[in-house]
């Protein structure tokens, strides 16, 4: 009930005004459904304006699915307070740069898809170098642009139902009053823990004491995280707005906590770097039994949905035409995606190198909307350094490494259903993971929420996760995460307590 005060105010005020003017009364600017609401339960109906969007309690249906518990459940919060899919997958993307930082952070970026109804978008917002060309003093650690707010907003902006704010909420909550670490991110501190501690600031939010030895220990699963200075960062966001990132304090601040790290970032990168709203690739795919089916993925410069495309036409295997991709982009060669999925591969092998990691995000709402993103901060822990006060693990510079696939895609039966959405995050296979979920849902989607569970986790560069619907219907859908960390839930109206 954190507005109901100001709302009172705010009608009040309203009400005298528009009484000169010959109105009744502020009630006029409530939907509907929320007078509805506000008859059954007194009071527990709150309004952020009366003239942007509105943010209710009446609960919206759905179904989220992430790489990290916690993050899913931020998604699912939003869906009980009114939000919708996109909704859903901001806030667990925004939580998971929290939760996760290891393979999401406001210093990355990533891709998204968007279905609704027979309209669908792409939303690209990928790390992007930052950095003017030095030869002679070349930064120690080339940072990227941070674009994950900056393509979040867009896309929120585009197609949410509540204020944006809304959907910051929990990502500021999770880093000042702490969260339980993961399996997946304890790991990923152990595995990187002697390079990461090398920085004071890492250390600091991520280290536990020392032992015997002197050597600093990482945060073990279970262990509570706090992260203030994160905390502090997104609360101005949540206040002020992206803008403020882009082009106010908070980005000189930014700015110049890159540049203390070694990241060489330049302060005009961060106001013309824009990410883009652009139609994905469509692709008719081989028909199974009773069923003709399309495919919807992440278009270039993203490749890893249309090598999975590849593989679904049974044209060759998906990681050798994400290769072949990069191969021929790099040599001035490119084709476009219809050519290109349409193309036999040449027998002759391409392969990819070591790939970053990279996490996901799944949503699905009770009016069909859904939505799959692929994050990645370059690097595991990006360049492993922390971007001053900000506290954002500062994402590295795809102009250092190579990008990561972001595996993404959507297959629908002819008649729209059966169908499934779906992500792979294992790096070079993540490709190869993604057709082989879509794949194995089309030949047999009715079965699809038995047969796609798995009575044990796969190996990582194996696992996905996805929403495989038998029908339009939200009932008939099930959610599957098989990420280490992974948790796939399901909000019901009638689960929703104010």
């Amino acid at each position: 009930m954190k507005f109901s005060f100001s709302l009172l105010k705010s009608c009040s005020l309203s009400f005298l005004i528009l009484g000169f003017l010959g109105a009744t009364s502020c009630s006029r600017f409530v939907p509907t459904e929320v007078k509805k609401q506000e008859a059954k339960q007194p009071g527990q109906n709150v309004l952020h304006s009366l003239f942007g969007k509105t943010t209710s309690t009446l609960p919206v249906e759905g179904i989220v699915v992430a790489d990290e518990p916690q993050a899913s459940i931020a998604g699912r919060d939003v869906l009980a307070r009114g939000g919708n899919a996109v909704d859903a997958a901001v806030a667990s993307s925004m939580a998971m740069a929290v939760t996760l930082p290891s393979r999401a952070s406001f210093g990355g970026g990533g891709a998204c898809l968007v279905g609704k109804g027979k309209e669908f978008n792409a939303f690209l917002f990928l790390p992007k170098g930052g950095g003017e060309e030095n030869t002679q003093n070349p930064p120690e650690r080339p940072a990227s642009v941070p674009m994950l707010a900056r393509g979040l907003y867009l896309m929120q902006d585009r197609f949410g139902e509540v204020v944006f704010s809304d959907d910051v909420i929990a990502a500021r909550r999770f880093a000042q009053r702490g969260i339980r670490v993961s399996r997946q991110l304890a790991d990923d501190l152990e595995a990187v823990k002697t390079p990461l501690f090398a920085d004071a600031g890492m250390r600091e939010v991520f280290g536990k004491g020392t032992n015997e030895k002197g050597e600093v220990q990482s945060l073990k699963v279970g262990d509570t995280l706090i992260q203030r200075q994160l905390g502090g960062f997104l609360e101005q966001i949540e206040k002020q707005g992206i803008g403020d990132l882009y082009g106010g304090s908070l980005g000189d601040s930014y700015v110049e906590g890159v540049n203390k790290a070694g990241g060489g970032l330049v302060r005009e990168s961060l106001r013309s770097s824009l990410p883009t709203e652009t139609k994905p690739v469509e692709v008719e795919l081989p028909g199974t039994e009773g069923h003709a089916w399309r495919g919807i993925f992440l278009p270039p410069p993203v490749d890893g949905g249309m090598a999975a495309a590849v593989a679904l036409k049974k044209e060759g295997p998906a990681e050798q035409a994400a290769a072949l991709w990069r191969y021929l982009d790099e040599n001035g060669q490119p084709l476009s995606p219809k050519d290109f999925m349409n193309t036999p591969l040449s027998s002759e092998r391409f392969s990819l190198p070591s790939l970053p990691a990279s996490s996901s995000i799944l949503a699905r709402d009770e009016k069909g909307m859904q939505v799959a993103c692929v994050l990645s901060a370059g690097n595991l822990f990006g360049t492993g350094r922390m971007s001053g006060r900000s506290g954002v693990v500062i994402g590295t510079s795809p102009e250092s490494r190579p990008a990561p696939l972001y595996a993404a895609g959507m297959v629908f039966s002819d008649q729209g259903n059966p169908q499934a959405v779906a992500t792979a995050t294992g790096q070079t296979a993540a490709a190869s993971a993604l057709a082989d979920h879509l794949a194995g849902f089309m030949a047999h989607p009715v079965e699809s929420s038995v047969k796609v569970k798995a009575t044990k986790l796969p190996p990582p560069e194996e696992a996905g996760n996805g929403i495989f619907c038998g029908s339009s219907e939200l009932a008939d859908c099930t959610g599957v995460a098989e990420n280490v960390s992974g948790l796939a839930i399901r909000q019901r109206s009638r689960e929703f307590k104010h």
